[in-house]
């Protein structure tokens, strides 16, 4: 099963949006589509300055089940866990929940 390119997009979108142009260097979020998975994750450059691989931590996932989203957390082991959400039609409300400091624990 494959997730609405037009959804993924937003997705997409969303986290070019998040770090201001000026900040790039040290941090940027990213997503990775797996399947009807789309995985958010914040990437910082190795904390000793060297030309290593940049870390990654899983913020969210956002999963499809053919007809609608449904938004998950990870653990500090990245197990994930389903966010008390309803379920949308379409990624934005479940996008506006990660920016919402009282929802859930997601930066």
């Amino acid at each position: 099963m494959s997730t609405p390119e037009i959804h993924v997009r937003r997705i997409a979108s969303y986290c070019a949006g998040r770090v201001p142009n000026h900040l790039r260097d040290q941090v940027q979020v990213v997503h990775n589509v797996r399947g009807s998975a789309v995985t958010i994750i914040e990437t910082r450059p190795p904390w000793d300055g060297s030309d290593g691989e940049w870390t990654r931590r899983p913020i969210a996932q956002l999963r499809y089940d053919r007809r609608r989203w449904r938004l998950w957390w990870p653990d500090r082991r990245n197990r994930w866990h389903a966010v008390d959400a309803p379920a949308a039609h379409s990624p934005d409300p479940l996008l506006e929940i990660l920016d919402d400091p009282t929802r859930a624990p997601f930066w």
